[in-house]
C-alpha cells in the first residue's frame, strides 16, 4: 500500500526534477600508505541548470562540502582521492 501512495505522490507532484548519480556503489580495498582516485558522474536530465551540494562523512571518510553546478541535459564528472 505504501508503494501506491508513493506513486500517487510522484505523479501529482508538479515540476518533478530528475537526476542520477553513477556509479551507485564503490568497492575500494586499500592498505596503509596507499591511495586511489575514483570518480562519479552527476546526471541532470532537466532543461535547467541545477546546483548540487556534495557532502559525505562517516567514521572513515570525510568529504569537504562543495557545490557543483550541472547544466541542463548534461552530466558532470566529480573526481576524488582516497588516502589511507
Amino acid at each position: 500500500m505504501k508503494i501506491i501512495y508513493f506513486l500517487i505522490f510522484i505523479l501529482l507532484m508538479p515540476g518533478v526534477l530528475g537526476f542520477g548519480v553513477s556509479p551507485a556503489k564503490f568497492n575500494v580495498n586499500l592498505k596503509n600508505d596507499e591511495n586511489i582516485e575514483k570518480e562519479f558522474f552527476i546526471l541532470n536530465d532537466n532543461t535547467e541548470s541545477k546546483l548540487f551540494n556534495i557532502t559525505y562523512s562517516n567514521e572513515f571518510l570525510n568529504f569537504s562540502s562543495f557545490i557543483i553546478e550541472v547544466e541542463g541535459n548534461s552530466e558532470k564528472e566529480v573526481k576524488f582521492l582516497i588516502n589511507v
